[in-house]
């Protein structure tokens, strides 16, 4: 079957793994490739400073923080790239081993253990659980992830989609786990020197109060903006992104 730009063919529900999510389309893998780290005008969202305890973030590795992902495509490829020498990467769960094993070998960390979907359940419990796979596989995702006995009280599970709310995580997820969902407003095209555009790009976030707190610490060596916006804000947001990000210079063409 024809590939996408991630290097899968597109999978079923069955197999909702493996392609990273886009900002402005849940198609596939890419995102609008002509999207700017310029933040959108925002109704109601919040610029914030980051004052957290980084203790962690010093630790040796046997007591760092731990990080999974699942759907290990552009946008979770990048960030477990930036992020490893932080927090540890201890599984990567994509639609195959091999397409878990090339993220591996992108991300430059043996330590990383590599699993196809389909042996979620062999994989390791982890204090953050990023779901960088395409839009419309997040809610199916979810789901068999909290079939597994893999989620412990106070573990994170958030998402990367600009669209859709932490709510989707909510519906399936226990109420002992924290949920969010987080969005860098930046194009990713596959190279991890996209990741220089990191420093003051800005990032929204939304979801359960004390998670967001949590990520925003767990992104901070990123140098990112973090920018808190309401839940029932996240569709007004994505509509204001894809504007700026698109169209602007179009409109200014044609004089409106």
């Amino acid at each position: 079957p024809k590939q996408n730009s991630c290097g899968i063919a597109p999978t079923s529900m069955q197999n909702p793994i493996d392609s990273h999510n886009s900002g402005g389309s849940s198609k596939g893998c890419g995102w609008v490739t002509s999207w700017t780290t310029q933040s959108p005008r925002r109704a109601s969202g919040t610029s914030i400073k980051s004052n957290h305890n980084k203790s962690y973030l010093s630790m040796d590795n046997s007591k760092k923080k731990v990080l999974n992902c699942i759907g290990a495509g552009k946008v979770g490829k990048s960030l477990c790239h930036k992020l490893k020498t932080h927090i540890k990467i201890d599984c990567i769960i994509n639609q195959s081993i091999e397409s878990a094993d090339k993220a591996k070998a992108v991300i430059k960390d043996e330590r990383i253990r590599t699993f196809s979907i389909d042996q979620l359940k062999s994989a390791s419990s982890a204090n953050f659980w990023m779901l960088s796979c395409s839009d419309d596989q997040i809610e199916e995702v979810s789901i068999r992830l909290s079939s597994t006995d893999l989620l412990r009280t106070g573990d994170i599970v958030f998402h990367c989609s600009g669209s859709l709310s932490s709510s989707i995580l909510r519906e399936n997820l226990s109420k002992k786990i924290g949920v969010a969902s987080i969005h860098p407003l930046l194009s990713f095209n596959g190279s991890l020197a996209i990741q220089d555009s990191f420093k003051s790009a800005p990032v929204t976030l939304e979801g359960d109060n004390n998670t967001v707190e949590q990520i925003i610490n767990l992104l901070e060596p990123l140098k990112l903006k973090p920018i808190k916006i309401a839940s029932s804000d996240k569709s007004r947001y994505h509509i204001a992104s894809v504007f700026a990000s698109n169209y602007l210079i179009s409109l200014s063409l044609i004089h409106i």
